[in-house]
């Protein structure tokens, strides 16, 4: 019996294809993660409000938000740019309540804060009050962050989520489709450096969001301070998580095909998606949108890597 093979143009056609849906997926990718979200945190309320002018000092001075976040960085200047020592004594109903040390009874003050949502964004602003019979200053919106540090941001960003899909899709494809044994070793050598790719990302990304934090220039990167404070976010715990499950898929490809490569792949996809999903905006909606959100990516990993092997197969 002979066996018929597919004829040249068919296979140049599933090749371009191939090629169209990877350049689509890419540029759904930089759409996706350069879009701002609407879900981020927001001032919802202060006191004292902005411009209020007080006949007394405040005893203390709340902000609610929205949704639950954790402060960085919270500053209070008086009339002549002198700060006034804040402590934080207590968070209720997704509102900061601080006290402020003694205040004079008359003048002008500025309160800049800076703030972590729940899905690791960070929201910044400033009011102004006065105490007495004085105008209330005019307070200025603070700068998110510089220009080069966000278009850093959103690069790493990117690079990560490509590698991390195209981990997934490479791990989890042999579990679902038989490919050619020509392939496997092709496989196992995109996975690693994929691997690589992604924890260089999410580390290099961790660093960058304390850039981000600090308000400092991207040089900052390197400095200690900044990866303390980085380190202190629910972020980089999330990191945590994507670099061990990068790492268990990195590992998996150092054994033969059998129960340690599946076990070691699929628990490294499984943990990394996890870590994924605890950094995106499923961090602060109900339960059932986390694992949703996991599917999501372990889908569009599959398709991925669908994807990457069909090249491959057209390309031999």
């Amino acid at each position: 019996m002979q066996i018929k093979t597919s004829p040249p143009y068919t296979r140049a056609l599933v090749s371009r294809l191939s090629r169209i849906g990877f350049g689509t997926l890419l540029l759904w990718l930089v759409s996706v993660i350069t879009t701002p979200a609407w879900s981020h945190a927001s001032l919802l309320e202060t006191v004292p409000e902005n411009g209020t002018v007080l006949a007394e000092p405040p005893a203390t001075i709340s902000l609610r938000f929205n949704e639950p976040v954790s402060p960085v960085r919270l500053q209070l200047l008086d009339g002549q740019g002198t700060p006034v020592t804040l402590t934080h004594t207590g968070s209720a109903d997704n509102t900061l309540i601080f006290t402020p040390a003694a205040m004079p009874t008359e003048g002008q003050y500025l309160l800049s804060y800076r703030v972590l949502s729940t899905d690791a964004q960070p929201i910044s602003g400033s009011i102004g009050f006065a105490v007495g019979d004085l105008p209330a200053p005019v307070a200025h919106s603070l700068a998110t962050a510089d220009t080069g540090t966000l278009l850093l941001i959103h690069s790493v960003r990117t690079l990560l989520l490509i590698s991390l899909l195209g981990c997934t899709g490479l791990v989890l494809y042999p579990l679902l489709f038989t490919h050619p044994v020509t392939l496997e070793t092709w496989r196992r050598k995109w996975l690693g450096r994929l691997c690589i790719t992604g924890i260089g990302a999410a580390i290099t990304g961790l660093g960058l969001w304390g850039v981000l934090l600090a308000e400092a220039a991207p040089l900052a990167f390197f400095q200690e301070d900044i990866w303390t404070l980085a380190n202190s976010t629910s972020l980089a715990r999330s990191m945590v998580l994507v670099v061990l499950g990068l790492i268990l898929m990195l590992l998996s490809i150092g054994y033969p095909t059998g129960l340690a490569t599946r076990l070691l792949g699929n628990a490294g996809v499984l943990i990394a998606g996890v870590g994924l999903v605890s950094s995106s905006h499923a961090a602060g909606a109900p339960a059932l949108i986390g694992p949703v959100f996991l599917l999501h990516i372990l889908l569009a990993g599959i398709w991925f890597g669908s994807l990457a092997m069909l090249l491959a197969v057209t390309s031999q």
